[in-house]
């Protein structure tokens, strides 16, 4: 072997022994002293990948490269020495194996001059050379194997740390994409997250700064891999993806994605692209790191797991919470709502725990009954928060809810609100099926109405009358029936009611509804009992009038009897004393009271007598006409001015003249009796209804100071009187003829005096069907 040789030697030696850490440098300026030692056209490496015969790297003494990758089929000269593992030379290139025990590592190809001629000792040169670049390369691996797996330790660690710090999946993906992009030295790290299994999400992306002139060709690949990745559930490995792009040392040698898996669940794609020989981790471009890029994914997959299983437990907890909050209000609100039986009360405080801050919270709530009769919704009360303070001040906080305030003055104050009483004059016909109050009633569920929608036609004036924009409608369904709806809405937020509400508006409807039927209940238990004691009392009066009427029968026979005989016998020596005597003056008092006593008698045999109604059709102002005529001349002795309001075209009744005629004339009788110093009577005879159906009403005013409350209710009892010389049975023997005739009185207190108010049928043949009544006073 020459000295030139052995010189050479000497220097690759010295090469090869200072070469770490940077292996393929070395291996380049041995190719470059090769060359400029003996003069060769060019000196290449041909580095083995996994494919037999096939080239993955390459590394040319001349150019500013280092190794690169490429992707060639080895042909001619260094595919026989790959098959032989012996020099062979093809013309002028000189093919040379690099294998080591372990193994083949490439091929060494020497371009020789035209007048190069090879020996012996030149082919010795050449493997001493291959054996001292084949421990390079071998270096070079274990070198970059250490390099990884110490990179692997610390991506890993750093990783779990920083994954278990995020919060949220944002901030998990966005940390996993930069220590992952730092650790590996990757030119992209895409993570993006899958909803569903199929549908890919919005990727985080981290490339750095010299890779951002291709980051639209780099997001192009990303999202075909992940898209396969999504379909074969398969880590997926791509080697040299932008082969065609040359760009400076921007060369990529691999691309890989990887699904992130954890527990048989996919939660995302985790693609990393890599630069030859810039990556410790050669995550992408070794598929032997597979193992790897799975364990770094499965442990993204399992924080995002984490965070996922964390969130919908928050979620969870809210919803928990939320519903905690709900039941412990519509139990106080239920509280405050069985405090009261009287619905008009109810009304008020239902409305209140709706606006209030610390109640359901809307801002509005208007109420609507329903009127089965009319088929209409008809307005009942509008409250606004400001008003519902009252009822339940918050300045008082929960304890306000144990007794809240609905007196008569609060809930005056509410009605009299301008947005109560414009509430109270809508009225809806429930023929209109696409409003959403009449939605609420015949679907007897909750209607969330939204401010972005066309909405009904129908709903669009009250809309607008009361700039209402997203509301709901809750029903208020009772036992087999739907008692009304209720309205709430909040303008000053503008918010769009939650789904969510719906479930609390149905209890919170329930509770209305079912305390709002048990005051009715309470209302129709009450009448019914107040029924049953004004029967009961009827019948003990009945049974006394009745053991009353027989001893009055009996009393005024056994004193009539001696009566006529004192009669007689004063009116004869009346007659025959002297009329200017005192003698002649007492027996004209003997005649007068005699006659009282006998007017007295009379009327308690009749209102003992058992009433025998002859009834015909008669007209009411007849019968004015004639009592009013014969008590004309001792209205005015009385200086009593008579006043007749009556209304032409009275519609007939049905009655006993006679029995009316007496009733007109007991009437008249008393309020002139009352006006001893005179006044006014007042005659009114009018339409109106009496139990929902046509009938004449008769009122009869004076002007004597009305009648005491205590003395009120006693003024139709038999023998009841405030005059020293009644007899207190004008008034029962007037109420027992109405009573009779199915009629109704009435009396009441007025500005001067005392008003009695008499109702009576119209007579069959004249009431109008369909029509309730003609037009008259109510």
């Amino acid at each position: 072997m020459s000295p030139e040789c052995c010189a050479v030697i000497c220097d690759v030696v010295r090469i090869a022994n200072r070469a770490e850490p940077d292996f393929s440098r070395a291996c380049k300026e041995v190719l470059q002293l090769l060359v400029s030692a003996f003069g060769l056209k060019g000196a290449e490496l041909f580095l083995c990948g996994d494919r037999p015969r096939h080239f993955s790297e390459r590394l040319a003494a001349s150019g500013p490269y280092l190794i690169r990758p490429c992707s060639s089929m080895a042909e001619g000269g260094s595919a026989e020495t790959l098959n032989s593992r012996c020099l062979v030379r093809d013309g002028q290139v000189l093919s040379v194996p690099l294998f080591d025990h372990l193994r083949l590592h490439g091929v060494l190809t020497l371009s020789l001059p035209s007048d190069f001629h090879s020996c012996h000792s030149f082919e010795k040169f050449c493997q001493t050379i291959a054996l001292q670049l084949s421990g390079l390369l071998q270096r070079r691996q274990l070198a970059a194997g250490e390099r990884r797996r110490t990179a692997q330790l610390a991506l890993i660690s750093a990783l779990g740390s920083s994954l278990n710090k995020a919060c949220t999946i944002k901030e998990l993906l966005e940390a996993a994409s930069r220590i992952v992009q730092h650790h590996a030295e990757a030119s992209c790290v895409v993570l993006r997250p899958i909803y569903g299994n199929t549908l890919l999400g919005d990727r985080t992306v981290r490339i750095p700064r010299v890779w951002q002139g291709l980051r639209a060709p780099l997001l192009a690949i990303e999202e075909g891999l992940a898209a396969q990745v999504v379909a074969d559930g398969k880590v997926v490995f791509k080697q040299h993806p932008l082969a065609a792009v040359e760009h400076s040392e921007l060369l990529l040698s691999a691309v890989a994605a990887v699904p992130l898996v954890f527990q048989q669940h996919t939660w995302g794609v985790f693609t990393i692209f890599e630069q030859l020989d810039a990556s410790p981790l050669a995550l992408a471009s070794d598929p032997a790191a597979q193992g790897m890029l799975v364990l770094i994914a499965e442990q993204i997959a399992q924080a995002m797991e984490r965070l996922a299983a964390v969130e919908k437990l928050e979620d969870l907890s809210q919803e928990k919470a939320t519903e905690l909050q709900d039941m412990s209000l519509l139990y106080r609100i239920s509280r405050a709502m069985h405090s009261t039986l009287h619905l008009d009360e109810l009304m008020h405080l239902v409305l209140s725990a709706a606006t209030v801050k610390n109640g359901a919270g809307f801002e509005r709530a208007m109420l609507f009954l329903v009127n089965e009769r009319s088929g209409f919704l008809q307005g009942m009360l509008g409250v606004r928060r400001a008003e519902a303070g009252a009822v339940l001040p918050p300045s008082k906080g929960l304890s306000a809810w144990e007794k809240p305030r609905v007196s008569k003055a609060v809930r005056s104050a509410q009605r009299q609100d301008p947005f109560s009483r414009q509430v109270c004059k809508q009225r809806l016909s429930l023929e209109q099926s696409d409003h959403p109050l009449v939605q609420a009633v015949l679907e007897e569920r909750v209607v969330l109405v939204s401010d972005h929608g066309r909405g009904a036609p129908s709903f669009a004036e009250l809309k607008k009358l009361f700039s209402i924009g997203h509301c709901a409608c809750a029903p208020l369904v009772g036992h087999g029936r739907v008692l009304g709806v209720l309205l709430v809405d909040s303008p000053g937020s503008r918010e769009e009611i939650a789904a969510e509400r719906r479930r609390f508006l149905e209890l919170f409807a329930s509770q209305a509804a079912q305390a709002m039927e048990n005051s009715l209940l309470m209302q129709r238990l009450e009448e019914s009992h107040r029924h049953l004691r004004e029967t009961q009392e009827q019948m003990i009066q009945g049974e006394k009038m009745a053991a009353l009427g027989e001893t009055a029968a009996s009393v005024t026979h056994e004193l009539r009897n001696p009566l006529v005989s004192v009669g007689g016998y004063a009116n004869r020596l009346a007659g025959l004393l002297p009329a200017e005597s005192k003698s002649g003056e007492y027996s004209q008092i003997i005649v007068r009271e005699v006659r009282r006593m006998e007017e007295m008698l009379s009327n308690i045999l009749a209102f003992s007598k058992k009433q025998m109604l002859c009834l015909v059709n008669c007209h009411l102002e007849e019968i004015l006409e004639e009592v009013l005529t014969l008590e004309s001349e001792p209205l005015q002795r009385a200086s009593i001015v008579l006043q007749n309001e009556i209304v032409e075209g009275l519609p007939p009744i049905q009655g006993d003249e006679q029995k009316l005629r007496q009733v007109v004339l007991n009437l008249v009788a008393n309020a002139r009796q009352t006006m001893a110093a005179g006044g006014v009577l007042t005659v009114r005879a009018y339409t109106t209804l009496l139990r929902g159906e046509p009938a004449v009403a008769l009122e009869v005013e004076d002007t004597g100071g009305g009648i005491e409350l205590s003395v009120m209710r006693n003024i139709f009892n038999p023998f009841f009187t405030t005059r020293q010389d009644g007899t207190g049975l004008g008034l029962s023997i007037v109420h027992r003829i109405i009573e009779h005739h199915h009629g109704d009185i009435e009396v009441q207190n007025g500005e001067l005096g005392a008003r009695f108010i008499i109702r009576l049928a119209v007579a069959q043949s004249e009431r109008k069907p369909g029509v309730p009544g003609w037009p008259g006073r109510r």
